[in-house]
């Protein structure tokens, strides 16, 4: 099995994709070409001739980065590899290789690790359009096997970020998807200006064959029948092809080949199985590549050692470092990234798989005999990854003065370092342990998701994911064909026969997804589970049920039920358990009601759970289900203008927080006196509780609450700015730096806030550039409602409405006005779904200041009352309500606007409405009334 000869042949379809090439050198736009095909066609080898054949007038090629290597899970490694392939003297790039080598050299050095993200991030961007200037080329980036991120976070990283760069053509190559294609969908929503095409690549046709055979020195010795023979029965694969080469260098050809084409498929089913023969001995290397086709994660040499230490060392390789060397120089043996791990091709050992490992191991048990080494090889010492874990929490929490700053940063970052490297190695161990030891796996699946989910660790979870989403009942149903599939199988029905087992890693799965805003799966996920009698299980699938449906747009009805449902279970389980259970079932129902805009029924469901979390015990476990529900319901009480109840609430269940050191409630708890001292205007605390979550979010490297600190802080600096107090300098700008961070944060990682970022980016651009402003919120609008967020929708909705009013006020294009008149239909439908105290109001407003226009622009200001009813009646209900920020600074903003309408009207009008106005609002309202004598 010495290394195919055969070289490069040129594919029909390299004109294809030369003419998208073209058009994006022509027009300036970049593409996306999804270059797609089986296993072992050429896809990787056709990228690979292209790119070694280098730049070709204006264009440059770079190699193909195998996007299924983990090196390349971070983008900053990305993009040290386009940098280095464009410019491998550092003439366009130096200064981005420099910090990227300077943050690399020295972990934290003062920066966060979200802060090195962005900054290498934009250092890039710089450095790539200045490339482009200079050297006017049009970029190809090939991304190889893409296939195993069309699930993943780092499918929507990577078309952002691919959106960013001018006329590039990035080739995404890899297998095509069983049904809709996650990639096509997410570059078609991407920002920018990204098109797509779509290139299939098949076999080689006839003459191609011939040539690849050709080039070869057994293929040229070949006579033309047989060449006709091996084309034929290959299909013009090109790995059948190249095992075919491989197989002709020490054997006769095999008897098919005496046949004249055309073949008929069992032909060719007996000729490829006598093609990988060569792999069925018993010899060290035969069995190294056997085993590589089993074991499929990326290994080191000592986790290959393991998995072949019973077997004995071969004669040209006396010890395990010339073995090794020697493995990596084999023909079907890919490098990764790192230069340390290797795989074995794909394509080879999905047909070894199929047509020679049922038959070496028919019941799987040399398979699970290579698995549970392996498990083994990848173990981490728990006591190595506590020891990491705790060190990481212990220095969050610690308020030293002396450990702020880069002294904390850098500690961080280097344990942040070991607990990346531990976590790929422990998600490995997972999979092959649910692999050769179902029982022992399930168990260690469910604990490991508990305990990610306790610490917020998405990262982790996704990884998690990632590995066992094959073994769930209701989960990847790709009818892929590997060394897995069968006893992925037997571990389905396993267990679906252990139902409290299914029933431990279903539930921890589907928080996980909701968390995530992948509430349809999670759905089908909780609809497969088996009916359960114990009600405190009966409970935890009720509320994840909830969760779930209440995250789905137009299903509040469906989730309603289930989060009752789970209420009833709750109070319905034996003592001591049941108060605990009925505060969190009252908690979930609180946050269901908070969302649709219930607030009466929300405040309700939360002093129902915090009477009965205080009857629950005091144990630690308890107290922090407290602190929980103190802080959501603080939140409530902000949102309503309570601002003393919620002081109170949320300072208790920071000091519980900080009593129990848990760095993410901390952190979240300060998130929320934020917003209490916001919506309460006292900017300058509502800053510092920012900045004191912000510096624990960063030690955590939490990224998804890192987005919504941003735009915290974003708005606050906004409205502070507003109400004369600069809480930075220059806090305009700074807002908008603020909000475009958490924009890019949430859309790539925390998708179930990007509807508030898109609202608050709304209002903060808004004031240089309504159009930017519209546009965002238009946004908002959508997203928010894929994701059932009902309280960002509406409050997305009216200000959409309201700003394309002052828009049309200001510039007198009837587009603006247009606008609003085609969204009457949404806000009715928005009104009928969800109850927000402000969205009738507000809208009403909108339409009397149109009405009042209409009036004075045709002269017919007689037979307004209708209109000066409703301003009574809008402006009495604002004034009553409190929601959020929309509170008394709101009321004042839309007094003044009804008061400039008010003095454009003939004095006797105004004398009409100055009467009805003043008898509605007298006694509900006096605020108002004096309002209204100021402006006779």
């Amino acid at each position: 099995m010495s290394m195919p000869e055969s070289h490069y042949v040129p594919r029909a379809a390299e004109g294809l994709l030369l003419a998208e090439i073209d058009q994006v050198r022509d027009t300036g736009q970049s593409k996306v070409v999804l270059l797609y095909g089986p296993g072992g066609v050429g896809k990787t080898r056709m990228l690979r001739a292209l790119a070694a054949a280098g730049t070709r007038g204006a264009t440059t090629w770079l190699e193909p980065l195998d996007v299924d290597d983990s090196e390349y899970w971070a983008l900053e490694n990305v993009q040290r590899r386009v940098a280095e392939g464009l410019d491998p003297d550092g003439i366009h790039f130096g200064d981005f290789l420099r910090y990227l080598t300077s943050a690399a050299a020295t972990p934290g050095g003062g920066e966060s690790a979200l802060a090195v993200q962005t900054r290498t991030r934009a250092e890039f961007r710089r450095c790539y359009e200045s490339f482009r200037d200079r050297t006017g080329a049009t970029v190809v980036i090939p991304l190889d096997t893409v296939e195993v991120i069309r699930d993943s976070y780092l499918l929507t990283t990577l078309v952002a970020w691919m959106a960013e760069l001018p006329a590039t053509v990035f080739v995404l190559s890899g297998r095509p998807a069983d049904g809709a294609d996650t990639i096509a969908e997410q570059v078609s929503t991407a920002a920018g200006e990204l098109t797509t095409a779509v290139l299939d690549l098949g076999g080689f046709t006839e003459q191609e064959g011939r040539l690849f055979l050709s080039d070869s020195e057994i293929g040229r010795r070949l006579p033309a029948d047989l060449v006709t023979a091996l084309v034929s029965l290959t299909e013009g694969h090109p790995l059948w092809l190249e095992l075919a080469v491989d197989y002709l260098r020490g054997n006769s050809p095999p008897p098919e080949t005496a046949v004249a084409p055309p073949h008929h498929e069992y032909q060719r089913e007996s000729f490829r199985r006598t093609l990988i023969t060569p792999f069925r001995g018993k010899g060290f290397w035969s069995e190294a590549i056997k085993r590589l086709a089993v074991v499929r994660h990326s290994v080191d040499q000592r986790v290959w050692q393991a998995i072949m230490a019973d077997r004995p060392l071969p004669d040209d390789a006396p010890d395990w470092p010339r073995a090794w060397a020697a493995l990596r120089s084999r023909p079907w043996i890919r490098l990764r990234a790192n230069g340390q791990d290797v795989t074995l091709h794909d394509a080879l050992a999905e047909e070894l798989i199929r047509r020679l490992i049922p038959l070496h191991d028919h019941d799987t048990s040399w398979r699970r005999t290579l698995w549970a080494a392996a498990a083994t090889a990848f173990a981490v010492e728990e006591r190595s990854y506590d020891d990491v874990v705790n060190a990481i929490d212990a220095t969050l929490v610690d308020d030293d003065p002396q450990e702020r700053g880069s002294v904390k940063t850098q500690q961080l970052a280097r344990l942040d370092v070991y607990k990346r490297r531990f976590d790929r190695q422990r998600a490995a161990r997972l999979h092959y342990l649910l692999l050769s030891d179902f029982e022992r796996g399930a168990e260690q699946v469910a604990t490991e998701f508990r305990a990610a989910a306790a610490r917020d660790d998405l990262r982790y979870m996704q990884l998690v994911h990632h590995e066992i989403r094959r073994f769930l009942p209701a989960g990847d149903q790709r009818p892929t064909f590997d060394a897995i599939g069968v006893v992925v199988q037997r571990f389905r029905l396993w267990l679906t026969g252990r139902p409290e087992s299914w029933l431990d890693i279903a539930l921890n799965v589907a928080r996980y997804l909701v968390q995530t805003s992948q509430a349809r799966p999670a759905v089908a996920l909780l609809d497969g589970l088996p009916a359960v009698d114990d009600p405190e299980l009966a409970y935890q699938v009720a509320r994840e049920q909830g969760n779930a449906w209440m995250r789905l747009p137009g299903e509040i009805v469906v989730a309603d039920r289930h989060f009752h449902a789970a209420l009833g279970h709750a109070q319905s389980c034996a003592q001591p358990r049941r108060e605990r259970l009925t505060a969190q079932a009252r908690k979930e129902l609180g946050f269901f009601a908070r969302n649709i805009g219930r607030w009466d029924e929300a405040d309700e469901h939360y002093g129902y759970a915090s009477a009965a979390i205080k009857r629950a015990g005091a144990e630690s476990e308890v107290l922090g289900e407290q602190a929980s529900i103190s802080t959501n319901w603080a939140y409530l009480k902000a949102l309503r203008g309570d601002y003393a109840e919620a002081d109170g609430l949320v300072s208790e269940a920071l000091r519980v927080r900080k009593t129990l050191g848990s760095p993410l409630g901390i952190a979240i708890s300060h998130s929320t006196a934020g917003e209490v001292c916001r919506y309460g205007q006292r900017f300058d605390e509502a800053w510092g509780h920012y900045l004191h979550a912000e510096l624990l979010l960063v030690g955590m490297d939490n990224q998804p609450w890192l987005g919504q600190i941003y735009q915290e802080q974003a708005i606050c600096l906004l409205q502070a700015a507003r109400e004369g107090t600069d809480l930075e300098e220059d806090p305009l700008e700074r807002a908008k730096e603020l909000i475009d961070q958490a924009l890019e944060i949430c859309r790539e990682r925390a998708i179930r806030w990007y509807p508030s970022a898109l609202n608050r980016a709304g209002r903060i651009h808004s004031g240089d550039d309504a159009d930017l402003g519209l546009r965002y919120l238009r946004e908002a609008i959508w997203k928010a409602e894929a994701i059932a967020d009902g309280w960002f929708q509406s409050a997305s909705l009216i200000e959409f409405l309201e700003l394309n009013y002052a828009t049309w006020e200001n510039t007198h294009d009837e587009v603006y006005r247009t606008t609003i008149t085609q969204w009457a239909p949404k806000v009715l439908s928005t009104m009928e779904q969800f109850e927000f105290a402000d969205l009738r109001p507000r809208w009403e407003l909108i339409n009397a200041h149109l009405a009042v226009h209409d009036a004075l622009g045709q002269r017919q200001v007689s037979g307004l009352d209708d209109v000066a009813r409703t301003y009574a009646r809008a402006l009495l209900t604002l004034n009553r309500n409190r929601v959020g920020s929309h509170g008394a600074a709101a009321l004042d903003s839309e007094f003044d606007r009804f008061g400039e309408l008010f003095a454009r009207l003939p004095a006797p009008v105004r004398g009409q409405w100055y009467e009805l106005l003043h008898a509605e609002w007298a006694v509900p309202a006096r605020r108002l009334v004096e309002r209204l004598d100021r402006l006779r």
